[in-house]
């Protein structure tokens, strides 16, 4: 289960690690091996498995699927945890003041003894990142917003908790 009101994320590998052990809640290594084995043998024709063999067979592999179904739910809901953070950070860094705002003046635009005008690096990569930063907001989907806006509400009671407290 992914906590959709934190800001903890998985990596594809821990998500399979995390598939891969509910796995084995259910069947061991040696069982999963044996398994395998009796099933192979039953589609080349070298073995015939018993009916409770068969039946393991088929208890086995919806196992298996509702694992990868679950796995696919997690990584589902862990993308769309890390794309409502980013919108979050996105919509933070967007409401913090351009640098060009008269309110800084140590970020202005420069000129040299010729007059040549000389970018501040900090005022283009603030520019930079307001971009980028708008870009992802503006491309962000349904999907996102709502569990960014369940999330918004989440801290917003809690501040009301607090002040109460």
């Amino acid at each position: 289960m992914i906590d959709m009101m934190g800001n903890t994320t998985f990596t594809n590998h821990e998500i399979s690690a995390r598939v891969v052990a509910l796995i084995r809640q259910e069947y061991t290594l040696d069982s999963e091996q044996k398994i395998s084995r009796i099933a192979t043998g039953s589609l080349q024709g070298t073995y015939m498995p018993s009916i409770s063999e068969k039946q393991s067979i088929t208890d086995y592999q919806a196992h298996i699927e509702a694992c990868i179904k679950i796995g696919a739910d997690l990584a589902a809901n862990n993308n769309l945890l890390i794309a409502a953070i980013a919108y979050e950070r996105a919509m933070a860094r967007i409401a913090i003041d351009p640098l060009d705002n008269a309110e800084y003046p140590d970020y202005k635009d420069y000129k040299d003894e010729n007059g040549k005008t000389t970018k501040n690096s900090a005022l283009l990569l603030d520019g930079e990142q307001r971009i980028s930063a708008q870009a992802l907001i503006d491309n962000t989907g349904a999907e996102v917003l709502s569990v960014a806006g369940a999330r918004l509400k989440q801290r917003e009671a809690e501040m009301v908790v607090d002040i109460v407290a």
